[in-house]
C-alpha cells in the first residue's frame, strides 16, 4: 500500500527531522524502576516449561524500546515494550486484578476495557480466529500464559479490537488484530514502567502475531525495520528505514525459524578478539526485549580478561 510505512498512531517527534509517519521509540533506563536486583527478562522456551534457571547480573545501564499504541474505539494508548524475541501483543485488562501501577507520562495504571470499546470482538475458545489454536479455555474465552526465565509470567485470555496505524499522508487506518488481554502479572511485568509488550518475532505461539494482522489488513510490503540508539529509536512498518536514517550495516538473510538470527564468528574488544575459535558460537539470537547478552561457556570465560584489557568501546562482528 504505497505511502504506508509507519508504526502506530506516530506522534510529533520533537527536536528531530524524521518523517510524520515514523514513531519514535523511547528509551527507558529501568536503574530507578526496575526488579530489585535490576534483571531485563528473556523469554522462557517453551521446551522448558516447568523450569526456570537462575539469572546474575550487576548491570548499570538497563532499559527497553517501548512505543505507544493505540487500539480501540475510542482509541486507548498503551506503552508497549517492542520485543523481536518473542511474539504475543499483551497489555493489561479492566478486570485485571493482579497487574501493576505502570507509571509512565500522565497516565497510570492503563487498562483496555472490552466493554467499553464498540469495535471489541470476543475471542471465543470453540472459534478462535484463523490460524489460532486455543491450548486451554478461560470459561468460553481463549485463554494464554507466558513465563519468563527470570521468573515473571503473565495470564489471561485472547481478545480482537482495532489497532490504529499511522500512513504518511498524516491518516489513520484501522487493523483488526487479536491480543492478549491480561489478568495476571507477576515479577518484572507487575512492576515495570510498560504497560505491556508487543512481539515481532517469528512465531504463531499465539496465533498471528500484530505484525502479521497489520500485513493482512493493509497489504503492505512484509517489511519492518527498527533503528535504535542509546536513548531513541525509530521504528517502520511495510518500507525499509527512510535515506535520511542511514544505518550503514549490511543485509543478513533470514534463515527461516521463529527468530532472526545471525552467524556469530568472533567478539573483539577495542579491536581485539577474545581469542575464541569461531567454532564455539552457534546462531544468535537478535532479540530487542533484553539487554542480556548470552555467551557460549568457552567465550564467557575469556571475556573478562579481554574486557579488562580493553577501552570501554566494543564491537562485534
Amino acid at each position: 500500500m504505497p505511502g504506508l510505512s509507519a508504526l502506530l498512531l506516530a506522534a510529533p517527534l520533537p527536536n528531530a527531522s524524521l518523517p510524520s509517519s515514523v514513531t519514535r521509540l523511547r528509551f527507558v533506563n529501568a536503574s530507578s524502576h526496575s526488579d530489585s536486583d535490576g534483571r531485563r527478562r528473556r523469554l522462557l522456551p517453551r521446551r522448558l516449561a516447568g523450569w526456570a534457571g537462575s539469572l546474575h547480573g550487576n548491570l548499570h545501564t538497563l532499559g527497553y524500546f517501548s512505543a505507544d499504541v493505540c487500539v480501540g474505539t475510542p482509541g486507548r494508548s498503551f506503552d508497549l515494550i517492542v520485543d523481536t524475541g518473542s511474539a504475543l501483543t499483551a497489555f493489561p485488562c479492566a478486570s485485571c486484578s493482579h497487574c501493576g501501577l505502570h507509571k509512565h507520562g500522565s497516565v497510570n495504571g492503563a487498562r483496555y476495557s472490552e466493554s467499553q470499546s464498540s469495535t471489541n470482538q470476543k475471542v471465543a475458545c470453540s472459534k478462535p480466529p484463523p490460524g489460532m489454536h486455543c491450548r486451554s479455555c478461560d470459561g468460553s474465552a481463549c485463554a494464554y500464559g507466558v513465563s519468563y526465565t527470570e521468573g515473571s509470567t503473565i495470564k489471561g485470555h485472547m481478545s480482537r479490537d482495532k489497532f490504529w496505524f499511522g500512513k504518511s499522508d498524516g491518516s489513520r487506518i484501522g487493523v483488526d488484530a487479536s491480543f492478549g488481554c491480561q489478568t495476571y502479572e507477576s515479577g518484572m511485568f507487575n512492576t515495570q514502567v510498560a504497560d505491556g509488550i508487543t512481539g515481532w518475532s517469528m512465531g504463531r505461539s499465539y496465533g498471528p502475531t500484530l505484525f502479521d494482522w497489520f500485513l493482512q489488513g493493509t497489504k503492505a510490503p512484509d517489511v519492518f525495520s527498527m533503528c535504535l540508539s542509546e536513548t531513541i529509536g525509530a521504528m517502520v512498518l511495510g518500507g525499509a528505514v527512510p535515506a535520511a536514517l542511514p544505518a550503514g550495516g549490511q543485509w543478513i538473510p533470514y534463515t527461516g525459524g521463529s527468530s532472526y538470527t545471525v552467524e556469530l564468528v568472533d567478539i573483539k574488544l577495542d579491536g581485539k578478539s577474545t581469542g575464541a575459535s569461531s567454532s564455539n558460537y552457534r546462531s544468535t539470537i537478535v532479540d530487542s526485549g533484553t539487554t542480556f547478552m548470552y555467551l557460549p561457556p568457552t567465550v564467557r570465560a575469556r571475556a573478562p580478561a579481554a574486557a579488562a584489557t580493553a577501552t570501554s568501546t566494543s564491537t562485534a562482528t
